[in-house]
């Protein structure tokens, strides 16, 4: 059975359990505020494919999906690394010294990148937000979300990186976001979400997404 949705500006088709959904982007604030939209209903263990040109808008929409999950939008690009990660805490941190600490705002990033010998290296930049990385904390993982940023565009075989992204589809507590993902295309699972950015304006996208199963909540209720 095909059921066909329109209304202004969208169309839905939903098919089976899966679902797609079409939209327009007029402006850079669009492309944010779709990201921050899908990026609320982000609870750890999607996986996103971003496909499009260069430019087309990927890593803007990765910050929307930062801003909606409550991480800083200072998102910026894993092209030289590979991967980029963003942690959130809102739970409450215990240090040696027995003081308890609020970590509402606090987001660690971890960077991993390409070593000349083929492997990659993971490197610790700091929390952001004034909330120290350091210091001997204990951090509850209970309400520890993250956001693994992939980009394999300068990846030609995928080696170590399937490992590493093996690893970030396991975690439950994780959303991965992967750029040009073809090189490691035989590691990534059926159900996911799949975000396809066409350019067809110096400020506009016309943006397809495409939702297995698992992932077709996330496009449930967009206008």
């Amino acid at each position: 059975m095909l059921l066909t949705l329109t209304q202004r500006r969208y169309s839905m088709l939903v098919m089976s359990t899966a679902m797609t959904w079409e939209t327009a982007s007029t402006s850079l604030r669009d492309t944010l505020s779709l990201g921050e939209a899908v990026g609320q209903k982000l609870k750890g263990g999607e996986v996103i494919e971003l496909i499009g040109d260069l430019g087309a808008g990927k890593t803007a929409f990765v910050r929307g999906l930062a801003k909606g999950m409550g991480l800083p939008d200072e998102v910026a690009s894993p092209s030289f690394v590979i991967r980029r990660e963003y942690c959130s805490e809102s739970a409450q941190s215990t240090r040696t010294d027995g003081r308890e600490e609020v970590l509402s705002s606090g987001v660690e990033r971890t960077d991993v990148r390409k070593t000349s010998n083929g492997k990659t290296d993971k490197a610790n930049v700091g929390r952001a937000n004034g909330v120290a990385a350091s210091g001997g904390e204990q951090v509850s993982s209970s309400s520890r979300l993250c956001l693994h940023h992939y980009d394999f565009y300068r990846l030609e075989t995928p080696g170590v990186a399937a490992e590493e992204l093996k690893e970030s589809l396991a975690d439950d507590k994780s959303a991965t976001i992967m750029e040009w993902a073809d090189t490691v295309a035989d590691v990534l699972p059926p159900d996911r979400l799949k975000v396809t950015i066409k350019t067809t304006g110096p400020d506009s996208r016309r943006f397809a997404f495409w939702a297995g199963p698992g992932h077709a909540r996330l496009l449930r209720g967009h206008k």
